[in-house]
């Protein structure tokens, strides 16, 4: 039963009959893509693979690994982060480059108003939203190190619903 599945116990994902993810063996078994190679990780003890390459997509040749790598230094800092990006927008419109932004903060709240604001930086004003500082990013498995204790301290997820993950998962 693939709910009550974890990490280690899925053999085989596709994706539009594309082998993703799954034990290392079968994985190697049915990789047909030589000139993008699998990335091989390890879940728990278990040797899995990755294939996320897709030919034509602008993440072409990010692998799991410097995707994590990236996203931990940019919510190790999210103001700094936010900087950067600015600043490397302002330098390719001064080029004459206009470029749409890389990268922006999604609120999760509803915004029937959000149309009366120019930018994020309005809105987030406006609410009087205070925005963290550094986020750190979640293990890709599930129960791994700290994963229930931060599960637990999550005021938006429900006490029923922390339960019913932890019967799920242990």
């Amino acid at each position: 039963m693939l709910i009550r599945s974890n990490e280690l116990e899925i053999s085989l994902v596709t994706v539009h009959g594309i082998a993703r993810y799954g034990d290392r063996e079968l994985m190697e078994k049915l990789h047909a893509d030589p000139e993008n190679p699998l990335e091989f990780i390890e879940i728990g003890s278990v040797p899995k693979a990755l294939h996320v390459q897709m030919p034509g997509s602008v993440l072409q040749g990010l692998t799991f690994q410097s995707a994590a790598a990236a996203l931990t230094e940019a919510m190790s800092d999210l103001n700094a982060f936010k900087e950067k990006i600015g600043q490397e927008l302002a330098h390719f419109r001064s080029l004459g480059v206009v470029r749409e932004e890389p990268f922006s903060i999604e609120l999760d709240n509803e915004m029937d108003d959000e149309d009366k604001y120019e930018s994020l930086d309005m809105i987030i004003r406006a609410r009087g939203i205070r925005m963290v500082d550094r986020i750190r990013l979640d293990s890709p498995v599930v129960g791994a190190g700290d994963y229930w204790e931060r599960i637990d301290a999550q005021k938006s997820i429900s006490e029923d619903l922390k339960k019913e993950l932890k019967e799920a998962y242990k």
